[in-house]
């Protein structure tokens, strides 16, 4: 009979299946999923089937040995994960039931979550037809939204593709170039189709610092008094020469000013518009939350997720989106109202209930899977961890931030004369703090290293005095090693050193950056020097020892835009991986031909 027919709902999570569950009424629990009259929910514990190993090919690949190399399967195929084959069992029981007469992938609303889905479909031996739930936040309106709005699973074709092609391009590389290494060296070298040119990056910098030569130079700083009692600081300069390079040009300039006045010969005020940032992506939250809070690119993530399944109080954190769609932007008002129920945020927010939705965030074209990551209408309660408020406070405040005006600075360029040499002071007055009362609290001003100071009241023309003269030691400084943040940075504009990629295109996704730091240090290839990473030893060596199809991080990237059209159905999986299959080739052969 009809009535006896069931929808079966497949999340990537046991509390996202109980999330979708909560709002489609009560169910009975049994042992992986929970079902109802009219649905079955269950779920994938993530991966629940994976590409099979050499071996599963041929026993006899099990064996490392570069004959047998390159391993290129004529056609790949997948099997359960080991330790997760229970589960996978009563899964593939729930789909193949007679009374099932439909599916609902409810797995992570991304590539990955797409892979997820469809290899246990496919292994299951399901032909049921599937449509695709896509949740961006897990509240239960969000939930009874998007279950109103269910797709045709076909739809998302494009994206398994994308996400096929990635998996097995991965395999490819990962497989024989780590098996083809790890047998010439002797001792594991894993490679990775992403993780070594991003290990490259890593590698280029440490070298640049070893081959640093530190230069010492001299500069000479004047203190300053007008006739009200106020001092200042000036640098003497030249046009653009700012630094002697002999300690004694330093004394000598020093004593030929000294003793004189001063006058103010040019004053000169110019205004900075600065607009408010804008909302966050999962890079730009990981590069605050490393550069403000101290926290790691992966526990960022982990954190973010938290707040998103367990709490639901932001939205889907692994996005690449800065915007948000026309249709989101009628929550705007709940999500605003929310915070101004939090006291933390009740000030700032009602001032912000006041402005209109800025253009600039809606922007349909620039979200792709996801949108930018936004606070929900869910009021946060004193349970969280530190780490959770820290996060949540991050995304709260980029969130109201983007409604207020921008913020306008005034910066001044003062140069005093004496005996006609010139002393530059720089000076900052604000105008307007704008979206910086969003951060009042919160100061964390980065002035880029250069001198300023609050100037007193100023005109041009004005005499003051010298008080004192200083001849000042410095030397040059070797690039910083990399922190979370600025490797993230680096990973995400790799592709805009190439000629031939879209310049969104880099090395990963948001949702993997994080994963590959945190694989590189479990590998030994790369350590943490407070919040510094440097690469070993044997970091550097594997970079020395590889090809440069390995190591380039522009290359890379042009496989991830590759990667990015085929989920757009703009390029052929095919030529794709023909494109991968033939550089394992190479790759192979150059190892196997060059002496290690």
């Amino acid at each position: 009979m009809a009535g006896d027919r069931k929808i079966l709902i497949l999340a990537e999570k046991p509390s996202v299946a109980r999330d979708i569950a909560s709002v489609l009424g009560t169910f009975k629990r049994n042992e992986g999923y929970l079902e109802n009259k009219t649905h079955i929910v269950t779920w994938a514990i993530g991966h629940l089937a994976e590409l099979a190993a050499p071996e599963d090919y041929d026993p006899g690949l099990k064996k490392w040995s570069t004959d047998t190399l390159p391993i290129i399967p004529a056609s790949f195929f997948i099997r359960p994960v080991d330790s997760k084959k229970k589960h996978f069992r009563i899964v593939k029981a729930q789909l193949n039931r007679s009374d099932v007469s439909e599916v609902i992938n409810a797995c992570d609303a991304g590539r990955e979550g797409e892979a997820i889905f469809r290899y246990i479909y496919y292994l299951a031996g399901c032909h049921k037809p599937h449509r695709r739930l896509w949740l961006s936040e897990n509240t239960p309106e969000a939930i009874q939204r998007a279950l109103a709005r269910l797709e045709d699973g076909t739809r998302y074709d494009f994206l398994f593709a994308s996400a096929q092609a990635r998996a097995r391009a991965d395999w490819l590389v990962g497989m024989n170039a780590t098996r083809v290494y790890t047998i010439l060296k002797r001792e594991k070298m894993t490679v990775g189709r992403v993780q070594t040119p991003t290990l490259a990056i890593l590698v280029e910098r440490e070298k640049e610092i070893r081959a640093f030569v530190p230069e010492i130079y001299w500069e000479l700083w004047a203190t300053f008094e007008t006739d009200e009692g106020e001092t200042y600081r000036g640098r003497w300069f030249d046009n653009n020469i700012t630094r002697f390079m002999s300690r004694e040009g330093a004394v000598e300039m020093r004593a030929c000013v000294k003793g004189c006045k001063g006058e103010i010969s040019s004053l000169d005020e110019k205004e900075d518009v600065v607009a408010p940032p804008p909302l966050y992506n999962l890079d730009d939250l990981q590069q605050d939350a490393n550069r403000i809070l101290g926290m790691t690119a992966a526990r960022t993530l982990e954190v973010a997720q938290l707040l998103y399944e367990r709490r639901k109080l932001i939205t889907y954190p692994r996005t690449d989106s800065r915007y948000i769609t026309e249709t989101l932007s009628g929550t705007i008002p709940g999500r605003l109202s929310t915070l101004s129920r939090v006291g933390l945020y009740a000030h700032i927010a009602g001032k912000a209930l006041g402005y209109p939705i800025p253009e600039r965030i809606v922007n349909d074209a620039g979200v792709t899977d996801h949108h930018a990551i936004l606070p929900t209408e869910v009021v946060p309660d004193t349970s969280l961890s530190g780490e959770e408020r820290d996060i949540y406070d991050l995304v709260a405040r980029r969130f109201l931030a983007v409604f207020f005006p921008p913020a306008v600075r005034c910066h001044i360029n003062a140069v005093t004369k004496v005996n006609v040499q010139d002393f530059l002071s720089k000076g900052t007055r604000m105008v307007r703090r704008g979206w910086e009362e969003v951060y009042s609290s919160l100061e964390n001003v980065d002035d880029g290293g250069e001198e300023q100071s609050k100037l007193p009241e100023l005109k041009e023309g004005q005499k003051v005095d010298l008080v004192s003269a200083a001849v000042e030691e410095k030397k040059t400084r070797p690039p910083g090693r990399y922190t979370d943040a600025t490797i993230i940075k680096a990973m995400k504009n790799a592709g805009r050193m190439t000629n031939n990629a879209e310049k969104e295109s880099g090395l990963g996704t948001p949702a993997t950056r994080a994963g590959i730091i945190e694989k590189l240090i479990a590998v030994g290839y790369v350590e943490r020097r407070g919040k510094r990473l440097a690469p070993t030893g044997k970091g550097e060596e594997l970079v020395d020892l590889v090809p440069e199809e390995l190591r380039s991080p522009q290359m890379t990237a042009e496989w991830e835009d590759l990667l990015r059209r085929i989920g757009q159905g703009k390029y052929g999986a095919r030529s794709f991986m023909a494109g991968i299959e033939d550089m394992v080739r190479r790759v192979v052969e150059l190892a196997v031909n060059v002496r290690v």
